[in-house]
């Protein structure tokens, strides 16, 4: 394998990068908890909510079959595949888009969110979905630092105009995270879209619609499962509770989602190179490397646990410490979170989504419950 293609290579390029992103991310939440109250934290967390639950059905899971496309179509195929699949998202967007508009105020009153904010947050989620869409599509033609200054121009500019936005307003100031990042997002997305389209030049094509949609809409029932189990606490929280105590929730659960970075970080390196190991059946290869993997993630588990009540002191200011009890358990929860790449990786290579769906949506429903 080629050097710069190393597994080791890629890993090191993904893990150092997210975690200079990341850590920029990390560093902010102080500002951030300083600059909104919990209750004004708590509106932000559940405006992410319901816009990564928009995504997913206007993404249609199009951005989980890239991986396989990559694998499978040669690269002018590839090309017109990427393109096609986009429009096909296209169309789902402006569809959602309208219906939304139409039903704006029950809309509104069924999020807990202005009418304005409804239709900005289901625009955001369509470029959400795009920026997602390029940063699996860098993933997979192993290209590393595009998807470092895609994630870095994103994630700084989302910060600079959310604290200028912020310090401009005296009241609602969530509202300035909220627009600050849907900014950000819809001018990337909106230049990402167009590249995309222009590269491929293919719009309509029922070939790759037909390869696309019975991998994808698994991922639907995957994805909507997944953010279920990441996120409907919040808005159960909110219902029962207030926003104030979804914004001490998040926070904690920001925190705890630092081991998931590591995870996602190492995971794309791995995938892309696990991929062309079992195309060219290296089990022993895969088995050797896999264990040094999971001792690695354990050791990295073990510490993060024992620094993390400490981590909440100093990023937070007391109002937000009712969480230290919590972040045990989520640090747990992601661990096994990692466990599980392993057997879903296998599953996106298989094309085998339907037992992903079933798995993740079996745990959603016990998460509710």
């Amino acid at each position: 394998m080629n050097k710069k293609n190393s597994l080791a290579n890629l890993a090191i390029w993904y893990t150092v990068g997210n975690f200079m992103l990341k850590g920029i991310n990390f560093f902010t939440l102080p500002l951030f908890t300083r600059l909104l109250s919990t209750s004004d934290y708590g509106v932000t967390a559940i405006y992410t909510t319901w816009s990564g639950m928009f995504a997913i059905f206007i993404g249609l899971g199009i951005n989980g079959t890239i991986g396989s496309a990559k694998a499978n179509l040669v690269d002018e195929e590839y090309s017109e595949y990427l393109s096609s699949t986009m429009f096909l998202s296209t169309i789902s967007f402006l569809s959602i888009l309208f219906i939304a508009i139409i039903f704006n105020k029950k809309l509104s009153i069924m999020l807990g969110l202005n009418s304005f904010l409804c239709i900005i947050m289901i625009i955001q989620s369509f470029f959400n979905f795009v920026i997602s869409f390029m940063s699996a599509v860098y993933t997979f033609d192993k290209e590393p630092k595009k998807y470092l200054i895609l994630s870095s121009i994103t994630t700084i500019f989302n910060i600079i105009i959310s604290i200028l936005w912020i310090n401009c307003l005296t009241i609602d100031k969530y509202l300035g995270k909220i627009y600050g990042g849907a900014i950000v997002i819809i001018v990337i997305g909106f230049i990402l879209y167009l590249n995309i389209l222009f590269k491929g030049k293919k719009l309509i094509s029922k070939k790759y619609w037909i390869y696309c949609l019975p991998i994808a809409i698994p991922i639907i029932f995957h994805n909507l499962s997944h953010l279920i189990l990441n996120q409907a606490d919040r808005v159960m929280l909110q219902k029962w509770g207030n926003d104030s105590i979804v914004g001490i929730y998040s926070f904690t659960y920001n925190i705890g989602i630092i081991l998931n970075v590591i995870n996602m970080s190492i995971n794309s390196a791995w995938v892309a190179w696990y991929f062309d190991a079992l195309k060219e059946n290296k089990i022993q290869d895969i088995e050797e490397k896999a264990k040094i993997y999971i001792l690695i993630f354990t050791t990295i588990t073990g510490m993060f646990l024992l620094v993390s009540p400490e981590v909440i002191k100093i990023l937070a200011p007391m109002e937000y410490w009712d969480g230290i009890t919590l972040l045990p358990l989520i640090i747990v929860g992601y661990y096994f979170v990692f466990l599980y790449t392993f057997a879903v990786n296998y599953e996106f290579y298989k094309k085998s989504t339907i037992f992903i769906a079933l798995g993740t949506i079996i745990a959603a429903i016990i998460n509710i419950f």
